[in-house]
């Protein structure tokens, strides 16, 4: 029978199970399971919530049934909150997790065991915490305080006691009833967190728990960094945050995320008087400087009380400013300072405070934007931010409030400002002035007007300037003095430290109109910046005259480069100045002098469709040495500057010479000039394009024959094609009579 039944059960069971890997595996899970035998009526009952439970818990043994396995899926985001997993759990854990507090208080009173944790540590303590079960609190802790006192403040697998888990999970009553049994709040879990790390419950007044943490150390600091200060904050218990300061809790402390107080406190929108609480917290106490300076308390005291005594009020209020600006202006992870938080809550009145404290409002984030950069913000609430700053206080970088509403082009915000008396003659640490920055922000011509209206000095700030001894000599007409020479012409004309006056960036950023206004006003455009360049060396407005530009070019040396390498000839090209042209060239302005893409002014005159008349002034244009005569003693010395002049002189001899020649019908033998001009005219540029592949490029034809009547060499090659071969391509590729032409006059 045995030997039957056994070759029954390999027959039916193990064969099968072989060859069937899935029913093997479901085999071996089915006896690895924990046996659930132990399950009750009443375990069903309670996770099923029936009514008769209560009557079966009443006969029920607990402590003669072993732990047994449930699902997860209870509670809200703790231990028991994941439904692909089980845990081995007790009936009386199971009771407290389902909120069936009779049938735990049954339990309890039966003898079930309060003191086995489960598998995360967990006692029914922390589970009748965690579900704010206050009859079963109060049930465990009496058992607790007869058999294991100490119970009370045990933690679980991550450090938790069960007064963590009542303030984390806002339990009141339990939080309040914890306490009154000798619960410790200052207790750390596994993250460093008190249970008041975590939370201050809204139930718990302030009075119990300034009381619960009078003995804690306040600037106890958990794994991210928080102080209890910090979680007041969050909580926006500003009693509790008074009396923290007031009990020494440092404000400058930041956590994880570079928060400091003051940064939560703006962002969580706290009361003025609250962020006025933090900013005074951090002010150096006579006690702190005493013993860094070896004085006694008593005479740093009487010291400071005189010094400030003494002071006026704008400089007490700097002294006060410098010792504030340790907190006001710290910076977080993402750069941003308190201000930030004020700006983003469009808070005028904190934004005030801060600023009136020493904010920076120059200070950029990672992003490298400002407080005010946020363009929702009105000009009106700008303005109600910053109406009680000094107007004319320089931040870290130099600037003003009126650099950055310039930066931010708040003309209204502007206008504002200069009517307050903001002085646009400050300049920043680069040496700007409001006129420079304006001209970066491209601002409008009215605000430019205003900018440069509120430069104008007063009588009184002409006094001493212009000779004058007393006000009564502008009353009695001793004194002829124009205003608007003095005022607009230093203003207008003032210098960063690259050399560069408003005029120079106007004409280097193509902002026509306010060069236009600038020079209007009095602004000089001989001025050069430190490289030597002149505001015509970067443009040539259309708005200014030729008579204008050649008499400021009288005063200059014409064949100065600037960064680009360019000339004035460049520039002239550049913008079709012919009359310039002409000018530069019969003062002796090189043809033949190179841009740093290699071209020269016959290059550009090509390139930007001058006339032929011009070309051909260029090609013919004399050599004078290269130099202009006012210009050899400061570019060679006295002695080499002499030789220039005797070159100078022969080249004037060889030209009359020359036009003997031509008068005499007589072909001049390989003057200087011929020479000249076959080597303008095969110049190449950086892509190795002479001025007649330019020619044929533009599809001029005056100009392809004017060059190879003077001798352009027809065989150079850029980019591997001759100025004919790129005439025939021309021709192929449109078939008009105009490239047709043009490589006829190739073939001839």
């Amino acid at each position: 029978l045995i030997c039957h039944s056994f070759i029954g059960f390999f027959v039916l069971v193990v064969v099968p199970m072989v060859l069937n890997p899935i029913l093997l595996i479901f085999v071996v899970g089915f006896l690895l399971q924990p046996l659930n035998g132990s399950k009750t009526d009443l375990n069903e009952a309670i996770e099923n919530g029936n009514e008769f439970a209560e009557q079966l818990a009443t006969t029920f043994n607990p402590s003669a049934v072993p732990p047994y396995y449930i699902k997860g899926g209870i509670g809200r985001n703790h231990y028991w909150n994941k439904p692909f997993f089980s845990y081995m759990i007790t009936v009386l854990d199971l009771s407290l997790l389902h909120c069936r507090e009779n049938i735990a208080t049954i339990l309890i009173d039966g003898g079930a065991d309060i003191f086995t944790p489960d598998e995360f540590g967990n006692t029914p303590l922390h589970i009748a915490a965690f579900r704010g079960l206050n009859i079963a609190v109060i049930k465990i802790l009496d058992k607790i305080k007869m058999f294991k006192p100490q119970v009370i403040d045990i933690k679980n697998s991550v450090g938790d006691t069960p007064l963590h888990m009542a303030v984390h999970y806002n339990q009141n009553l339990i939080v309040e009833r914890l306490l009154d049994k000798g619960a410790d709040p200052s207790i750390t879990d596994n993250n460093g967190n008190t249970p008041f790390h975590i939370n201050y419950p809204s139930a718990l007044t302030d009075e119990i728990i300034l009381s619960c943490i009078q003995h804690m150390n306040v600037n106890h600091r958990n794994n991210n960094g928080a102080t209890l200060l910090h979680t007041a904050i969050n909580c926006k218990r500003e009693v509790l945050v008074k009396d923290l300061l007031d009990r020494g809790a440092n404000p400058i402390i930041a956590d994880h995320q570079g928060l400091t107080a003051l940064h939560l406190a703006t962002l969580h929108g706290l009361s003025e008087q609250i962020i006025v609480h933090i900013i005074h917290a951090w002010r150096p106490k006579p006690s702190d400087l005493r013993f860094q300076s070896g004085m006694t308390e008593h005479f740093y005291s009487s010291l400071l009380h005189s010094l400030i005594r003494g002071l006026n009020s704008n400089l007490a209020l700097e002294v006060f400013k410098l010792s504030c600006d340790g907190i006001i202006n710290l910076r977080a992870q993402d750069g941003r300072t308190a201000l930030f938080s004020a700006t983003s809550r469009f808070s005028p009145e904190t934004a005030q405070i801060l600023l009136e404290n020493g904010a920076d409002p120059t200070i950029t984030d990672s992003d490298h934007l400002g407080p005010f950069h946020d363009t929702s913000m009105t000009n009106h609430l700008f303005i109600s931010m910053i109406q009680n700053v000094d107007v004319n206080h320089r931040y870290i970088d130099g600037s003003t409030i009126l650099h950055l509403a310039i930066n931010l082009r708040r003309e209204v915000v502007v206008k504002y400002l200069l009517d307050k008396g903001a002085n646009p003659t400050i300049a920043d640490n680069s040496g700007n002035t409001a006129l420079h920055r304006a001209i970066h922000s491209n601002v409008n011509e009215q605000i430019l007007v205003h900018i440069l209206d509120a430069a104008r000095p007063k009588a009184a700030d002409n006094l001493g300037h212009n000779k004058m001894t007393h006000i009564s000599g502008c009353l009695n007409g001793e004194v002829n003095h124009d205003d608007r020479q003095i005022g607009d012409y230093e203003m207008i004309n003032l210098r960063n430290h690259k050399g560069q006056t408003a005029l120079l960036l106007a004409f280097c950023y193509s902002c026509d109109i306010i060069a236009q206004v600038l020079i209007k006003r009095g602004a000089d455009p001989n001025l050069a910046d430190n490289d030597g360049n002149t505001p015509l060396h970067f443009n040539m407005p259309g708005f200014l005259t030729d008579e204008f530009i050649i008499s400021t070019l009288k005063n200059l040396d014409i064949n100065y480069r600037h960064s680009q390498r360019n000339t004035y000839l460049h520039q002239a090209a550049r913008c079709n100045r012919e009359n310039v042209i002409k000018y530069l060239l019969d003062r002796g302005a090189n043809p033949k002098a190179r841009n740093y893409y290699k071209n020269t002014v016959l290059h550009l005159a090509v390139e930007h469709n001058l006339s032929e008349q011009i070309v051909i002034d260029i090609i013919e244009s004399k050599d004078l040495g290269q130099l202009r005569p006012d210009n050899k003693k400061r570019r060679f010395g006295f002695f080499d500057g002499f030789l220039s002049l005797f070159s100078l002189s022969m080249f004037t001899h060889m030209s009359k010479t020359s036009k003997s020649l031509k008068s005499s019908h007589r072909k001049p033998q390989n003057t200087f000039c011929e020479t000249w001009d076959k080597q303008l005219l095969n110049m190449q540029n950086k892509c190795d394009k002479t001025a007649l592949h330019l020619a044929v490029s533009q599809q001029r034809v005056d100009l392809v024959r004017v060059l190879l009547k003077k001798g352009a060499s027809r065989t150079i090659k850029a980019l591997g094609d001759t100025a004919l071969d790129l005439a025939i391509e021309k021709k192929e590729a449109n078939s008009t009579p105009i490239a047709a032409t043009i490589v006829d006059l190739f073939r001839k």
